[in-house]
């Protein structure tokens, strides 16, 4: 069965979570670059923990081996559990909403070997933030916050200039309205839907990634971002004109980041907003975007608009960036004096697109199939029958994720591939499966 038609199984509620695979490593055929899938250990038995969080806390005291929940015992708040952690410990909750959870730096936390592991299906919160946490993982929690999900710089003195805010994060399924990480290393988000968001409404932001001024501490940039295995729907503005909404923004404050086999549909203005911020920060480095669903980009009233993806002008540029095997609907913009150093955009498929990016040479356009112009001397145009469905308007705030899986094995872009691929594509099959490996997110066979 396809990602897409499970993914449809979870918006109508048929399943409350999606597994996408238990690959510990994904190495992407050719391009030298491996990035993660994190196989922990598995938890213990459906129901024991080494600690457990209620509503009204007790001893919080930790239990060297796995047990059932006991009143009297548990903690308050998932920094306590934390705090009374060691590494490797599963944590566990009972069904309940909380209120906003925040976790501390603490000294010997940080040096933890492995993580200490939140279970927290049934666990529903406005925002989880840290303050300087490390090495956590948390599994199947349920965020409502305008900012679900915030780890930033320390508003202390316990954070060095040559530390972050938070460190090796892991956030794997369950649902945030979005993020922030600030200042923030070896953090990933994975299996989770994120969004269902009027920024304007709320009050909130967009999803967001980047380098922001720590208190205690200079700028410093967000390093090692995985972005994997994730739904991004319907984040807009009921009100554009006094709100910018994009599904996903960063800017120069990331020193590689990779995004894999995403969706992103119902998505205000844009999907993908990239600004190389002015400052010592730096450029926007060592980028991997490949395997991922794009869907069009749309205005408040829900017809298509922008650039689905726009990489804007800025002084530090973009080095080490690459597009690939993605199926995009809409525009891919590089705002006119954009400064790039070796980028690679190959391999993807462009249903709407209406020109080249402008401050990109033709020659890091390659072995693109598009339905109206190229842009490099090995792209390709095919006017009809790429991709399953592109139906361009929707209401906003509940749009249709359109079908990007190819039409069908005599879709032009089954087999027209080049030599460099990754190893998967968006639903996690091989590639190749039949020929050569095909263009776009979606490997046919």
């Amino acid at each position: 069965m396809s990602r897409w038609l499970w993914s449809r199984l979870l918006e109508e509620g048929g399943w409350s979570r999606i597994w996408y695979g238990l690959a510990t490593a994904m190495v992407i055929a050719g391009g030298g670059l491996i990035y993660h899938q994190v196989q922990d250990n598995p938890p213990p038995a459906e129901g024991t923990a080494n600690l457990w969080i209620d509503s009204n806390g007790g001893t919080c005291t930790r239990s060297s081996s796995a047990v059932a929940y006991v009143d009297g015992t548990a903690c308050s708040s998932m920094n306590a559990a934390y705090l009374a952690a060691s590494a490797g410990d599963t944590v566990r909750a009972q069904t309940g909403t909380y209120s906003a959870q925040t976790i501390d730096y603490n000294a010997g936390k940080y040096t933890l070997g492995s993580r200490v592991i939140f279970e927290m299906a049934g666990f529903t919160a406005p925002t989880v933030a840290s303050d300087g946490g490390a090495h956590i993982e948390v599994r199947n929690i349920t965020l409502t916050g305008t900012t679900s999900v915030e780890i930033r710089a320390d508003d202390g003195s316990s954070i060095t200039a040559a530390s972050h805010a938070g460190k090796d994060w892991v956030f794997d399924g369950g649902s945030m309205k979005n993020f922030l990480l600030r200042n923030a290393a070896d953090i990933t988000i994975r299996n989770m839907v994120i969004g269902d968001l009027d920024v304007f409404a709320a009050g909130a932001d967009v999803p967001k990634v980047g380098a922001y001024n720590a208190v205690s501490g200079p700028e410093l940039p967000s390093t090692n971002i995985t972005i994997t295995n994730n739904t991004f729907r319907n984040i807009w503005s009921s009100n554009q004109a006094a709100s910018h909404p994009e599904c996903f923004y960063f800017d120069g404050g990331i020193q590689t980041m990779v995004m894999s086999r995403n969706h992103f549909y119902g998505c205000g203005v844009m999907d993908l907003h990239g600004d190389p911020v002015g400052g010592a920060i730096g450029p926007i480095n060592d980028v991997t975007i490949e395997n991922n669903f794009f869907d069009w980009a749309r205005d408040e009233n829900g017809t298509t608009v922008g650039a689905t993806i726009n990489l804007k002008q800025a002084p530090n540029g973009y080095n080490n960036f690459i597009i690939r095997y993605n199926t995009i609907l809409g525009n891919f913009v590089s705002e006119t004096g954009a400064t790039w150093t070796n980028p690679q955009i190959y391999g993807n498929v462009f249903v709407g697109h209406s020109g080249c990016a402008d401050a990109i040479s033709s020659s890091a356009w390659s072995n693109n199939m598009m339905d109206a112009v190229t842009c490099g001397s090995t792209d390709t145009v095919a006017n009809a029958g790429i991709v399953s469905s592109s139906v361009a308007d929707c209401t906003m705030g509940s749009c249709f994720q359109n079908n990007l899986h190819l039409s069908s094995t005599s879709s032009p872009a089954v087999d027209a591939g080049g030599a460099t691929f990754p190893s998967v594509d968006f639903d996690g099959d091989s590639r190749p499966l039949g020929g050569g490996a095909d263009l776009g997110a979606d490997e046919k066979g």
